[in-house]
């Protein structure tokens, strides 16, 4: 019996956008971070990386688990804020994977087929002031 084994660097892929109303651009970070989830049971087998240079051994029919955090760093709330990631190559988004975290509520984010790939897509209206918003998906790795 012959056993395959692959491993794939786990690159941290650029949202396809990100767009904020603020009163200083520099009011919104957003950090995108990945973990290994081998079981795919929704829990991260290792801590959460935002490195570029992060490796991963994973195999086919394994996950990662991505997160996101968008905080606003100033004392006004900001408005109209529009997150989109893409979902990477050689990847699927899993079902009902999509967790968004604000101020401890938990709502559903949008999971779209663009021209291009497939994405996850979160609007908010207004994030208040230091605060942060939290949105994790998971994705299963296929070839």
């Amino acid at each position: 019996m012959l056993i395959k084994t692959f491993i794939i660097v786990a690159l941290l892929m650029p949202f396809a956008s990100i767009q904020a109303q603020a009163a200083s651009e520099s009011a919104l970070s957003v950090r995108l971070q990945q973990a290994v989830d081998a079981n795919c049971d929704g829990v991260s087998d290792n801590a959460f990386s935002s490195k570029p240079s992060s490796q991963f051994i994973i195999l086919p029919q394994q996950c990662l688990i991505y997160k996101i955090t968008a905080q606003n760093h100033s004392n006004q709330p900001l408005t109209n804020i529009i997150l989109t990631g893409k979902i990477p190559q050689y990847t699927q988004l899993k079902p009902n994977s999509i967790f968004v975290y604000e101020n401890e509520k938990l709502s559903p984010v949008v999971a779209y087929q663009s021209s291009d790939s497939p994405q996850v897509k979160a609007e908010l209206t207004t994030l208040a002031p230091f605060k942060s918003i939290v949105i994790i998906y998971s994705v299963l790795i296929h070839f």
